[in-house]
């Protein structure tokens, strides 16, 4: 069972979660079965998660803190993998991009008008071109967070909106729950994975191969076989369709049963 809490009960890093086990067994590689507990343990998961919107990322960017800043989470975590999860950059982006524009139509506007004076409209044009300095640039924040990654080993993890923040925490909090028994099922890969049949040759092999679909039969596979003869045209066929119709490009095969 995986749980939610706080990283830090008492620190300015905000927004920090991270993950907990409750365990009532344990897995016996031996008996290839979970082995009951007496009393049951609390087991930490291996990553912490630091929620960050975009706006918060670039004032640690313009005041060169970002450093600084995952350094203290990383010490806290320890050994930890760290996730930092920027919500908006997508938003961030276009909302910059339109202020560029704008400042660059208020430069060409200006160019016409003539030299300038401190009217109104030349105020704003500072204002503007101020507004624009403070904000990073796209290549400035992504070269931060290829830093981050690269030498922090930090794992970046762009949403959207606050509704795709929820979506993705809770899809790593499932993943997370389940990954223990997914371990266990892939630890003896050699023991629990079922290769696909191999063919006496490349169309007999691609015959094969399409049967490992679920519910492709014997003839399914066999008239595909007969509009697509090789993987290759499959392969650029779908390609050459969008995508729903390249979902429903099979639909229309015919089937003979014999």
């Amino acid at each position: 069972m995986a749980k939610i809490q706080p990283l830090l009960e008492h620190s300015e890093l905000r927004y920090t979660i991270s993950w907990k086990r409750k365990c009532q067994a344990e897995w016996h590689s031996e008996s290839q079965t979970f082995i009951p507990l007496q009393d049951m343990k609390i087991i930490q998961e291996p990553y912490v998660l630091i929620y960050m919107p975009a706006d918060e990322l670039n004032e640690h960017i313009q005041s060169e803190t970002i450093f600084d800043h995952m350094e203290q989470v990383q010490s806290t975590a320890k050994d930890r993998q760290i996730l930092l999860l920027i919500e908006g950059l997508e938003a961030y982006y276009k909302k910059r991009a339109l202020i560029q524009r704008r400042h660059f139509q208020n430069q060409v506007r200006q160019s016409f008008e003539g030299p300038s004076n401190d009217s109104p409209s030349s105020r704003k044009r500072k204002s503007g071109q101020e507004n624009l300095e403070s904000l990073p640039s796209r290549e400035t924040v992504e070269q931060h967070l290829n830093e981050l990654q690269i030498i922090k080993n930090i794992m970046v993890v762009p949403t959207k909106n606050s509704e795709d923040t929820a979506v993705w925490i809770e899809n790593l909090t499932v993943d997370l729950g389940l990954g223990r028994y997914k371990y266990v099922k892939n630890a003896n890969i050699k023991s629990t994975y079922k290769g696909g049949k191999s063919g006496a040759n490349e169309t007999d092999t691609y015959f094969k191969m399409l049967q490992e679909i679920q519910l492709c039969t014997p003839a399914i596979a066999k008239s595909i076989m007969k509009t697509y003869p090789t993987l290759q045209s499959l392969h650029q066929s779908y390609r050459e369709l969008d995508k729903p119709s390249g979902e429903m490009m099979l639909a229309d095969l015919e089937v003979r049963y014999i």
